[in-house]
C-alpha cells in the first residue's frame, strides 16, 4: 500500500528529529523544526494523495500558496504568507524527503528527478515578499546596550545579579571583536581555548559546518582578551557563559545550563526595550565584524577564514561594500 503524503512527511519527521541533532551534545539543531514547517502547508493541500502521486503541478501550487497565502483552488484556509527565500527552503526541503523516501524505496526511483525540474522562485519574478537584509549594527548601539547593561548592574542589590549583568556585558562586547556565530559564543569553555601564544585559539567543540567535516578555530586577539581575561579570572566554571539558578530570569535567560542562543538574543532585546534603546540582534555583530575586517586587512581570504566560511561568496554577503576607497578615487579622479 502506497504512503500518503501526510505518512510520509510523518516518517520522514521521525528521522529529522533524531537525524539532525548534534554529534557531541546530541543537542537538536533547527532543522528539525524547519523540516516540521515546511510539511505544514504540503499536508493541508495534499496530505491524503499518495506520496508517489506528487507532482511538479503540485509543488508548483504550494509555492504559490506559501507566497500569496491563498490556495487559489480554494480547498485550503488562508495562511500567512511568508517570504520567497522561506518559500524555495521549504520546496527544497520537501524535495530532499522525496529523495530520502526514494533511497528507502517508499517513493518512485524517479521521482525526485521528476521533482528536481521545479525551479526556485526568483527575486523580482514573482509577487512573494522579499526578507529585509541584515544590515550590520554600529558600535554606537552596541556600546549604549553595554553601558545599560553596567548600569543596571551597579542597581543590583544581589551579587549574583550583578554577575549575569557583567557577563552579559562581557559577551556582547567579546562578541564585537571575535566576530563569532553566537551558537560559538555561547558554548565557550576555557578548557577549548589554547593560551600559548600571543592571539588566543578557540577551537568549538561544536559550530554549524562539523557536519561537513570543516575544523573551526576562532583567534582571540589583544582586545578581545582584554575583555575576557577579568571574566576568565571571575568564572569559576570551564563553561564560561553558563546560567546559574535564577540569577539570569530577569534578563531573560535560560535558569541552568549553558546559555543558549536565544537566550542571549533575548537578553539584548529586553535590555533595549526597557532603556529605550534601538532593537538589534546578535547576527548583525557578526556582519559588522565582517564589514570592519575588510575594511581594516583588505584581504577577502583572511576576512574568510577569521569567519570561519569556506566559500568566499559567504562572506561577500557578510561583508558589507567598502565605498571609501572608491569615493576618494571618484573625488580625485571622476
Amino acid at each position: 500500500m502506497s504512503l500518503s503524503i501526510r505518512q510520509l512527511c510523518e516518517q520522514y519527521q521521525t528521522r529529522s528529529d533524531t537525524y539532525y541533532r548534534k554529534p557531541i551534545s546530541q543537542r537538536p539543531t533547527g532543522e528539525a523544526q524547519n523540516v516540521r514547517d515546511s510539511h505544514r502547508s504540503l499536508i493541508t493541500l495534499y496530505g491524503d494523495l499518495p506520496a508517489a502521486d506528487l507532482r511538479v503541478r503540485h509543488l508548483r501550487h504550494l509555492q504559490d500558496y506559501m507566497a500569496t497565502g491563498v490556495d487559489q483552488a480554494g480547498r485550503a484556509e488562508a495562511i500567512n504568507p511568508v517570504a520567497r527565500t522561506t518559500v524555495n527552503a521549504r520546496i527544497n526541503r520537501i524535495k530532499r524527503m522525496i529523495k530520502w523516501a526514494a533511497e528507502y524505496e517508499l517513493a518512485p526511483d524517479d521521482q525526485p528527478h521528476r521533482l528536481a525540474v521545479l525551479s526556485s522562485l526568483k527575486r523580482g519574478r514573482t509577487s512573494a515578499k522579499e526578507t529585509p537584509r541584515v544590515m550590520p549594527v554600529p558600535w554606537d548601539e552596541v556600546s549604549a546596550t553595554i553601558a545599560a547593561i553596567r548600569g543596571r548592574m551597579q542597581l543590583c542589590r544581589h551579587p549574583r545579579h550583578r554577575t549575569a549583568c557583567e557577563k552579559l556585558a562581557v559577551m556582547i562586547e567579546l562578541h564585537w571583536h571575535l566576530g563569532c556565530r553566537p551558537g560559538e559564543l555561547v558554548i565557550m569553555r576555557k578548557s577549548a581555548v589554547d593560551r600559548e601564544g600571543d592571539v588566543w585559539i578557540f577551537t568549538p567543540p561544536e559550530h554549524k559546518t562539523e557536519h561537513h567535516d570543516h575544523d573551526r578555530r576562532i583567534p582571540i586577539g589583544p582586545r578581545a582578551q582584554a575583555v575576557l581575561l577579568p571574566w576568565w579570572v571571575q568564572c569559576q566554571d570551564d563553561v564560561l557563559f553558563a546560567g546559574r539558578s535564577n540569577q539570569l530570569n530577569r534578563l531573560g535567560i535560560e535558569e541552568t545550563g549553558p546559555m543558549s542562543t536565544g537566550s542571549y538574543a533575548q537578553a539584548i532585546a529586553r535590555t533595549n526595550r526597557l532603556h529605550g534603546l534601538k532593537h538589534w540582534s546578535p547576527n548583525r555583530i557578526r556582519h559588522s565584524a565582517a564589514t570592519r575586517f575588510r575594511e581594516e586587512s583588505g584581504s577577502l581570504d583572511g576576512v574568510q577564514a577569521l569567519l570561519g566560511h569556506k566559500n568566499a561568496d559567504v562572506t561577500q554577503v557578510y561583508a558589507e561594500r567598502n565605498d571609501k576607497a572608491a569615493i576618494a578615487l571618484a573625488r580625485k579622479s571622476g
